[in-house]
């Protein structure tokens, strides 16, 4: 009886304990702002008002919590990153904090949840993807239309690429190796030099599209034993035109080409052997 009144009046405390120590925070950054004549740095108290949220959701398993100091100290910090940089960055780069600050606070609720809590929300991962991944041209300041289609597709193909093989789920592969695809052939063929004469533009990333679907066959192999053959249809039509047009369009670089598309089916059939291998182990 003694332990479980002891055990009943402890509960209650904690949360005086968490209010009494932001008070306490609050007051001190109070202080400083005034002192200082900084009242930034009073702003600096929401990131740890989140965070002191986040490790009471870890102590109590509160779903809630979780997301709620997961998207107050993922935003403050991010806002807070944005104006203390304005001396050493540019305004694209500090937008660029920014916009990662706000993207990583849903990410936060996905790996909170799966270390401490057990549970496994995939929803907060495409908000903070997409966020997050739109972030990257800001911070290389390159706000090219090419530069936003490279990162967020990329980024969101190689998410769902990783998770459909992780989970075996080959619904997920189909996607992401078709977005792998086509995100880094869209940018080497309308976002560098590289290709010069719309042709050749336009059969390059037609080869990256194929490529795309020749990576369904390769990395399904992690997630089924049997040889899935029916993408590699789309992608010897898709190749067979590609080659066509950048061979009209450049027609003295066309071995260097098809050898570097050369190059990247040997990765794929690489990836292929290794993952057969480990299947054949288990």
């Amino acid at each position: 009886m003694e332990n479980s009144t002891t055990q009943n009046q402890s509960e209650p405390s904690r949360p005086i304990l968490l209010v009494g120590s932001i008070l306490i925070v609050l007051g001190i950054l109070l202080l400083l702002s005034n002192y200082m004549q900084s009242y930034w740095l009073l702003f600096s108290a929401v990131p740890f008002i989140g965070m002191a949220l986040i490790i009471e959701s870890i102590r109590t398993k509160n779903y809630g919590l979780t997301i709620t100091g997961s998207l107050i100290s993922g935003n403050s910090t991010g806002v807070l990153i944005f104006f203390l940089t304005e001396r050493f960055l540019d305004v694209p780069q500090r937008a660029g904090w920014l916009i990662l600050g706000v993207g990583m606070s849903w990410v936060m609720i996905t790996f909170l949840s799966a270390v401490y809590q057990g549970r496994y929300p995939w929803w907060p991962l495409i908000p903070g993807v997409l966020i997050s991944s739109a972030a990257l041209p800001f911070l290389f300041n390159q706000l090219r239309l090419v530069d936003f289609v490279l990162y967020i597709v990329t980024t969101i193909g190689l998410v769902m690429l990783g998770s459909g093989m992780m989970y075996r789920i080959f619904g997920l592969i189909i996607p992401g190796s078709i977005l792998l695809g086509i995100g880094p052939s869209i940018y080497l063929a309308w976002g560098t030099t590289y290709l010069a004469s719309g042709l050749s533009k336009t059969g390059g990333m037609l080869v990256g599209f194929a490529l795309g679907w020749a990576g369904i066959t390769f990395f399904s192999r992690a997630v089924t034993s049997k040889f899935v053959w029916w993408p590699l249809i789309p992608c010897g039509v898709l190749a067979t035109v590609g080659w066509g047009l950048y061979i009209g369009g450049n027609p003295g670089g066309s071995l260097s080409f098809i050898g570097n598309t050369g190059s990247m089916v040997l990765i794929l059939l690489g990836i292929y052997l290794l993952l057969l291998q480990s299947d054949s182990k288990k």
